[in-house]
């Protein structure tokens, strides 16, 4: 049944100076259904009313504003939940929605997540207050620190942020202190998570490690209370502070203070012995 919601009029006025001149204004007919204007505002009607809120069109979930029509934004607050849009103002359901440069999931009801794990396709999102995914950072939920890929997903295993490597257990929970990893240790900050390299001195123990991570065995060039120098480094990754002390067959002197090893730079005197080393640290008069 057609509506009429335009009036037609048309008034002619005659005046005894001027010619007569009529005005109209065009008649508009509108059926029940869709209406779209030039400024790209849609309307819906039913019953000759503008629909106003949700409505189910086939096989789709629409949202109209009383003023502007059929909501065409990516997301809208009603009833305190956020629900997802399509591109084209369909309720978006069991779906990802780009909004900008961020993305949100609907569920099957229309509903964002917000603050909440979800798992789809074997793969691990997690979603803020306002729906959207954490990506391409470290965040704090709940108690742990977990790391996110630039689309979204959880990392597991060593991953690579910004130029930092870290280390996610199998909850995506990441790792701080101590870690042995395939027969070799590694030391990931407590306090940041990032995989450590060089020298670093841990409960007051100075330990080195190379640059995959890998705590260091054997010599390695570095500098310990400003003496750049060779160190030495033992099975556990600590450096050698312990006096006397063999290596292949020879013998060097670590002083057991910072570990700076003595060579031809300086004599030692020990128990009354003056002894001599070369310029490689080895002891010519053991």
């Amino acid at each position: 049944m057609k509506k009429l919601l335009s009036v037609v009029l048309s008034i002619i006025m005659a005046f005894s100076v001027m010619p007569l001149q009529s005005y109209a204004i065009n008649i508009i007919y509108i059926t029940d259904g869709w209406l779209r204007f030039d400024d790209n505002t849609t309307f819906y009607f039913e019953d000759g009313e503008r629909v106003v809120g949700w409505k189910f069109i086939d096989d789709n979930w629409y949202y109209f504003d009383i003023d502007d029509g059929m909501v065409y934004s990516n997301f809208i607050v009603d009833n305190n939940k956020i629900y997802v849009l399509s591109d084209d103002g369909t309720m978006a359901r069991n779906e990802w929605v780009k909004v900008g440069n961020d993305w949100m999931y609907a569920d099957k009801n229309g509903v964002a997540y917000t603050n909440q794990w979800l798992k789809i396709n074997n793969k691990w999102y997690y979603f803020d207050a306002d729906g959207f995914i954490y990506t391409n950072g470290i965040y704090k939920i709940g108690n742990a620190k977990y790391g996110f890929s630039s689309s979204g997903v959880m990392y597991v295993g060593w991953f690579k942020l910004n130029d930092k490597w870290y280390y996610a257990n199998t909850s995506g929970a990441l790792k701080t202190g101590w870690l042995k990893y395939k027969n070799f240790w590694y030391y990931l900050d407590p306090s940041t998570c990032i995989m450590q390299t060089g020298l670093k001195k841990i409960n007051g123990k100075w330990y080195y490690f190379d640059k995959d991570g890998s705590i260091a065995h054997g010599w390695r060039w570095t500098s310990i209370d400003t003496v750049e120098q060779m160190y030495y480094f033992t099975d556990n990754g600590m450096v050698v502070k312990k006096g006397w002390y063999r290596i292949n067959g020879y013998w060097y002197y670590f002083d057991k203070g910072n570990g700076r090893m003595y060579s031809n730079k300086s004599d030692l005197t020990y128990k009354g012995k003056v002894y001599k080393f070369d310029s490689k640290g080895v002891c010519l008069n053991p």
